[in-house]
């Protein structure tokens, strides 16, 4: 619908005749409580403007059009409404006292416009009795707000059905809310259900100005190698000086490092977030330049488990941050000083990392005459066990072969356990007869911190893992 002289028509004393057509109903009808069909464009609907913008009823503004020396006849008094219907956009109404019917009306809702008809015809083109009783009850004889009958797009048809909307009709109101396939709606004109209560005070930080063609910027590498590489090194950021492509979207050549005396030596204007950051990389370049490499393979020396708590929460400082980055890379180190060389283009992989995204889980599969157990490690319900691989504190999510998603894990447990896994090819393997001792010395510890599901032999389905259930399967 439009407001009165828009689509309604228009009248000196602002009443207006609500054509069917507004509605693309020209032709339909509603069936009304006695069985007879009312064609909506036989109806004149007088227009009530609300006067505000907040779809809401005012009892000042509604008595305007019913002034109080139009007092109601006594035998009307008493009438009230029985909601009968909702088609179309409009809700029928029969106004009744004491189980006397009197009239139908109709009602039609715009953001600022009230329509309504009623079976009596309106004489003189103004606002009825049956009108006006039916509207003073509805509000209660107060304000009040139609937000909940106004649906604008998503009424239902002339069959009464809504593909959008659940509607129960009672006989003192409306009930319409979504159906829940479709959330919150966005109704024209209001926005979303409760919209007022989110808040938007972080903002992305503003983009730079693109420069012109090849222009030097900062960008950060991390730097990591396997847990079990005999030089190995916790992960570490270093921010890099590098020289975009023409079009700026990429690193066309790789300056140096910004490491001790190079922090500060550059002519680069850097964010709030940059500062930051590359202290946190200062931070992480230290711890990882200074402690003892690895001498066994499968262990992290004494010193690198002492640190390691320390260097997961630089982690957690510096990935929010990083995700505003442009220029973010990932390279495999041979050696913590590799630092001292400028990056290799050809080896800096396209980089994301994330964290708190870890979903583990274990599945104990019955193989004949032995039982298998595998992890299964998934992000946002995604399964990537298949083609990830563990390094130290990540692990890693290959998107290409030149684009890599790091995930951060979520606590040292679950570090030392993905890496004592992926010595083995992430398969731990028991015979039948010693499934009940390794069930004492290590799966009955698993299972009170991830969650395990069990495969029968040759089966597809998964199903929680019974401790009594398997143990009785094999002495059968």
């Amino acid at each position: 619908m439009a407001a009165a002289g828009g689509p309604f028509g228009s009248h000196a004393a602002r009443l207006a005749v609500f054509h069917y057509q507004t509605y693309n109903m020209m032709k339909k009808t509603i069936k009304a409580v006695s069985n007879a069909r009312v064609a909506y464009d036989d109806l004149f609907f007088y227009a009530i403007p609300l006067e505000n913008n907040d779809l809401l009823l005012d009892k000042a503004v509604l008595n305007k059009h019913y002034p109080a020396y139009k007092k109601l006849p006594k035998e009307k008094n008493g009438m009230h409404f029985i909601f009968t219907d909702y088609r179309d956009g409009i809700f029928t109404l029969v106004m009744q006292q004491n189980d006397i019917r009197f009239e139908q009306i109709y009602l039609g809702i715009e953001k600022k416009t009230l329509y309504v008809a009623c079976d009596c015809g309106m004489p003189g083109a103004v606002l009825c009795e049956h009108a006006y009783k039916g509207l003073i009850n509805i509000s209660y004889g107060q304000n009040r707000k139609l937000e909940g009958y106004y649906w604008p797009g998503f009424e239902p048809d002339a069959n009464g059905v809504s593909k959008y909307l659940d509607i129960d009709i009672t006989r003192l109101e409306a009930y319409i809310s979504p159906r829940t396939d479709f959330g919150n709606l966005y109704r024209r004109g209001m926005g979303f259900k409760d919209q007022s209560v989110v808040v938007f005070d972080h903002k992305l930080p503003e983009s730079a100005k693109r420069e012109e063609g090849a222009h030097q910027t900062l960008g950060y590498q991390l730097l990591y190698n396997r847990y079990s590489f005999y030089k190995n090194h916790l992960p570490f950021l270093l921010p890099f000086v590098g020289t975009t492509t023409k079009s700026g979207d990429d690193i066309g050549y790789y300056d140096y490092y910004l490491v001790k005396e190079k922090q500060f030596n550059h002519g680069l204007n850097l964010s709030n977030d940059q500062i930051i950051l590359n202290e946190i990389s200062k931070a992480m370049f230290e711890i990882a330049t200074s402690v003892e490499h690895n001498k066994v393979k499968g262990e992290y020396s004494a010193e690198t488990k002492e640190y390691i708590p320390l260097m997961l929460d630089l982690w957690r400082k510096a990935i929010p941050k990083l995700r505003f980055e442009q220029h973010l890379k990932s390279i495999y180190s041979h050696s913590s000083s590799c630092y001292r060389d400028r990056p290799r283009k050809a080896d800096a992989k396209a980089t994301r990392v994330t964290m708190d995204d870890l979903e583990i889980s274990f599945i104990l599969s019955d193989q004949g005459d032995y039982y298998q157990l595998k992890p299964v490690i998934k992000t946002n319900g995604k399964d990537i066990s298949k083609d990830c691989y563990k390094v130290s504190l990540f692990v890693i999510e290959p998107i290409t072969t030149t684009n890599f998603h790091f995930h951060l894990v979520g606590n040292l447990q679950d570090e030392y356990l993905l890496n004592w896994l992926s010595e083995d090819y992430n398969k731990l393997t028991v015979l039948k007869q010693d499934f009940e001792s390794f069930h004492e010395g290590f799966l009955q510890q698993l299972t009170e911190c991830y969650q395990i599901s069990f495969r029968k032999y040759k089966g597809s389905m998964l199903q929680p893992f019974q401790y009594d259930h398997v143990k009785s399967q094999i002495q059968h």
